[in-house]
């Protein structure tokens, strides 16, 4: 297995459990791009949710769009010399987690780890930012985009080297269809022409 099939089924089985049986293919395919990427996308009469013919996963493309269009922003961040300690990387995401309200209730036991330095938080509302923004263009409301955004950093933060090649591996492929199709210089001249 792959580092796109192995991580598509950790993802999945955060954020869309119910996917999680078929996660492995539904990330090949959306990384492979082209056909195999167009037909994970919904069709007019499927219900989300659905499955049989031509109705693979209703979340996971979508949360897999995210990843890639955040791509930059998250290579980089995932990438950051600080974030090479797991230690490190936990105690940011306990920075976050307070600042996001996040928190979950206190439990007896040992400190939690120092606050990380300003930079490093930046740059995680920085990635939280641009993947709940991507998550909103791929189709999730608000509130869901920002919970997955947080979930999807939570699990990233856990093998920061795999993850960063996970997410190049879903931008690897440009998705040409999502971007508009504009004529040339010489098309709008033919065009004119033949008025």
């Amino acid at each position: 297995m792959d580092v796109v099939e192995r991580w598509s089924e950790r993802i999945a089985q955060r954020t869309a459990p119910d996917e999680a049986d078929f996660a492995a293919e539904v990330g090949a395919a959306y990384a492979a791009g082209g056909q195999a990427r167009k037909d994970l996308r919904p069709r007019p009469g499927v219900q989300p949710g659905a499955f049989g013919p031509g109705a693979f996963a209703a979340d996971l493309p979508l949360i897999l769009r995210g990843l890639a269009d955040a791509a930059n922003v998250l290579v980089v961040f995932l990438r950051s010399p600080y974030l090479s300690n797991a230690l490190a990387a936990g105690s940011l995401l306990v920075a976050f987690r307070a600042g996001h309200r996040h928190q979950q209730p206190a439990e007896a036991g040992p400190e939690p780890p120092p606050a990380p330095p300003a930079s490093e938080r930046q740059a995680l509302e920085s990635a939280y930012e641009s993947l709940s923004d991507r998550l909103g263009s791929a189709g999730f409301d608000q509130a869901r985009a920002g919970q997955l955004a947080y979930e999807l950093l939570e699990e990233l933060l856990t093998n920061t080297a795999e993850a960063a090649q996970f997410v190049t591996a879903l931008a690897a492929v440009p998705d040409s269809a999502a971007r508009p199709q504009h004529p040339t210089v010489l098309d709008k001249g033919r065009h004119r022409r033949g008025r």
